[in-house]
């Protein structure tokens, strides 16, 4: 198996366990929390397109839970980011965005966007068995 492979699989198994422990994720869109659920992801994910980034940040920073925000790797998903980040600040929540950092410096050659991480999971799983 190739390294890289086995990395974003220990990301994707830290990410799972954490959601089981109540962590709550952070997605752009309803694609995105598809692509998490096939990927055995069973916790609170929110969509960021659900609702005004403040309302979203006012609902998760009352829940004193982990946060986590993983959002797309292009030009909106970094300006999300920001927003998330300086909003969160304010509830003196300092959210995770290293495993979004993890994740994007793996596979930034083939994926842009969460939504694509199931699928280049699973097909770097079958490339990785033959």
């Amino acid at each position: 198996m190739s390294q890289e492979f086995l990395e974003f699989s220990r990301i994707v198994e830290d990410l799972k366990k954490r959601s089981e422990e109540g962590a709550i994720i952070i997605v752009e869109g309803s694609k995105d929390v598809t692509a998490l659920r096939e990927l055995g992801i069973s916790g609170i994910i929110v969509r960021a397109s659900s609702a005004p980034t403040s309302a979203i940040v006012d609902k998760v920073g009352r829940m004193n839970k982990e946060v986590i925000i993983l959002t797309d790797w292009d030009r909106r998903g970094e300006l999300l980011l920001k927003e998330l980040i300086g909003k969160f600040s304010s509830w003196g929540v300092t959210p995770d965005t290293v495993v979004r950092k993890r994740i994007f410096t793996l596979v930034s050659r083939e994926v842009t966007s969460v939504e694509n991480l199931s699928s280049f999971y699973f097909k770097a799983g079958r490339r990785q068995k033959t």
